[in-house]
């Protein structure tokens, strides 16, 4: 039996708590307790592993360090060596096909010790006096290790457990507080490791990864710790260690949505996308798939119609008003990791509303854009507020509106989210003492910085720009070391010292020190990723040849032709592919091409181009 359904067993027995209990026998208990504890460290401080120790591939080591009760160990003492410390029990139990056996020891209130195949499975120990749990915990010295609660699908908290020890604390179901009226020892399990990583509010990444893998060095086959590593390497940019994670998961489970939503997101960022198509389409035609998935298949579906060469923004609102129409019934529901559930989708299809507003073809843009975000911003704050909801969500909120508000760049003045997104991101920074999560939020102030770079880059706004673009820039360099598989981080910084290259070449005049700022743009925009969108890739392709036009005022003529080449690329690649895209895009990179191959004497390349320039748009070459 595993933890959480031993200690389900046990809270179903009222005869725990019927007993009168005397107040001083509880220190008899801790000096017992804290006895076998110290000689179980002394003997781990020796040098020799402990048998529970398994190497982790993490940075933060686990200190695993289980706990012993009279000379008895779970898992390794056997009934003989039982019998020898203790004498003979009061009385047996068969239950489940093992036996309990039932002691009085004193100062307790009895003693019930599981023997499975010969062996100790467990140890429960009834206290007489019942004792607060944050008490219980200082007196056994299990302070150096961070507990987990399990609670009921209400929400109730049942126990507390200590991964690292094998102790679990079994609260008293009538008691106001958390109250320990039982304490299990058992041997060192994957699964409470699992449940600390799932419920770690405190976003300690580290130690999480070193949860999951030590879970995963005891127990291969759980695919509960492969999804947990998953979602962690998603939100670190890592996305193929996250999909051969998430596929090892759906291979012990095939029938399981959730893991395959993690799937597709991670196909979708990778450019995969029929495996990404296959996935969603899976979960929204499978039957009995729990609502609040259903809501999160409707986003990524509508993902999928962003991630195409010409996206439909018309088809994206719909399936996210379809997420909206899902999730709403379920904030609720009493269940509340469901409501939980539900209230993420609605933020995150109400900012996604915002932004298929904003980039789509709608009227009154200005006006009903904010009118989203503002309902997604109140929707997280609700959610944090009355449901213990992650404070994370009030930066994402504050990033992705300002992803939206670049749709409406010429309408807005985003200096003051971009303050409050900044002050929101420092208190989260200042709040943690994990050095990956802090990645993370520097990553997401990043991306949030780069669309107030945008945005005041196309308004004309020289110092706002260069003051938030070189933040954006210190931000994006130092999260890099933890994205190195994210092409989405090196096409967001290489736009970024584009943004500051192009704010000196075109607004100051100044292309000496563009080109510097260009010299790091080109080395990772010309790198091959998929096309997602050829709206954009014609703006990436005007990019190299504004690029081309300061290095041709720098003499650099050779390196100006090539990057003017390379954007004539992109672009002609997106108007050969997609109608809509008009050819007059080509008319500047073809006239710009024919003057500088005119300039270096190359008459045949100059007049290829000219031609060429002609059939796009006409009359005389000039360059940008």
């Amino acid at each position: 039996m595993n933890s959480c359904h031993i200690l389900v067993v046990l809270l179903s027995r009222a005869v725990l708590f019927n007993r009168a209990v005397h107040h001083r026998t509880v220190a008899a208990i801790f000096i017992v307790l804290l006895m076998t504890s110290a000689i179980t460290r002394a003997e781990t401080n020796k040098g020799t592993p402990h048998r529970n120790q398994a190497p982790v591939t993490n940075s933060k080591r686990l200190d695993i360090r289980a706990l012993t009760f009279k000379e008895v160990e779970v898992g390794v003492t056997t009934l003989f060596d039982l019998n020898k410390a203790w004498g003979a029990p009061a009385s047996r139990i068969k239950e489940e096909g093992v036996t309990i056996l039932v002691y009085h020891l004193a100062p307790f209130k009895s003693v019930e010790v599981t023997i499975d195949d010969g062996l100790v499975a467990s140890v429960v120990i009834y206290l007489k006096q019942r004792m607060s749990s944050k008490e219980l915990t200082k007196q056994l010295n299990l302070d150096s290790s961070t507990s987990v609660t399990i609670r009921d699908e209400a929400g109730k908290p049942l126990g507390q457990v200590f991964p690292e020890r094998g102790v679990l604390f079994g609260f008293h179901p009538m008691a106001k507080g958390n109250i320990v009226g039982q304490i299990l020892l058992e041997q060192i399990a994957a699964e409470s490791f699992v449940l600390r990583a799932k419920q770690d509010k405190d976003h300690q990444y580290q130690r999480s990864f070193a949860d999951l893998d030590y879970a995963l060095n005891l127990e291969p086959g759980n695919a509960e710790a492969y999804r947990l590593k998953a979602k962690l390497l998603l939100k670190l940019g890592k996305y193929y260690d996250a999909e051969h994670l998430v596929d090892r998961a759906i291979e012990l489970e095939p029938d399981t949505p959730d893991f395959r939503l993690i799937r597709a997101q991670a196909a979708i960022a990778v450019g995969e996308f029929e495996q990404a198509r296959k996935d969603v389409d899976r979960v929204l035609d499978q039957k009995d798939v729990p609502e609040h998935l259903q809501a999160k298949a409707f986003l990524l579906a509508a993902d999928l119609v962003l991630a195409v060469p010409d996206p439909d923004y018309e088809q994206s609102l719909m399936y996210h008003q379809q997420a909206i129409e899902t999730a709403n019934p379920l904030v609720a529901d009493e269940n509340p990791a469901i409501r939980q559930a539900a209230k993420q989708v609605l933020v995150q299809a109400h900012l996604s509303v915002g932004k298929d507003i904003a980039f789509g073809e709608w009227k009154n843009k200005k006006e009903v854009v904010p009118r989203w975000l503002d309902r997604a911003a109140a929707i997280a704050e609700e959610m944090i507020t009355h449901d213990d909801g992650d404070p994370l969500w009030r930066l994402i909120v504050s990033q992705q509106a300002l992803a939206a508000l670049v749709g409406i760049r010429d309408d807005v003045n985003p200096t003051q989210i971009a303050q409050s997104t900044i002050v929101r991101a420092d208190s989260l920074d200042a709040e943690s003492t994990d050095p990956v999560y802090k990645q993370e939020l520097s990553w997401i102030l990043g991306k949030a910085l780069v669309d107030v770079l945008r945005i005041e880059h196309s308004r004309g706004q020289t110092e706002s720009a260069r003051k938030y673009g070189q933040h954006a820039i210190t931000l994006l360099e130092s999260a890099g070391s933890h994205r190195q598989q994210s092409g989405d981080h090196t096409l967001l910084l290489g736009e970024a010292y584009f943004r500051m290259g192009s704010i000196f070449a075109v607004l100051i005049k100044d292309h000496k020190t563009a080109i510097n700022w260009y010299n790091k743009s080109f080395e990772l925009l010309k790198k091959p990723r998929p096309v997602t969108n050829y709206s954009n890739t014609v703006e990436m392709g005007e990019w190299f040849v504004s690029m081309g036009v300061s290095y041709w005022e720098n003499r650099d003529r050779e390196r100006a032709i090539q990057v003017t080449e390379h954007g004539v690329q992109l672009i002609e690649q997106a108007v050969e592919l997609v109608s809509t895209l008009p050819e007059d895009s080509l008319e500047i990179p073809y006239s710009n091409l024919s003057h500088m191959y005119e300039q270096i004497g190359d008459d045949v390349q100059a007049q290829k181009y000219a031609d060429r320039r002609a059939e796009v748009g006409g009359g005389e070459t000039t360059t940008r």
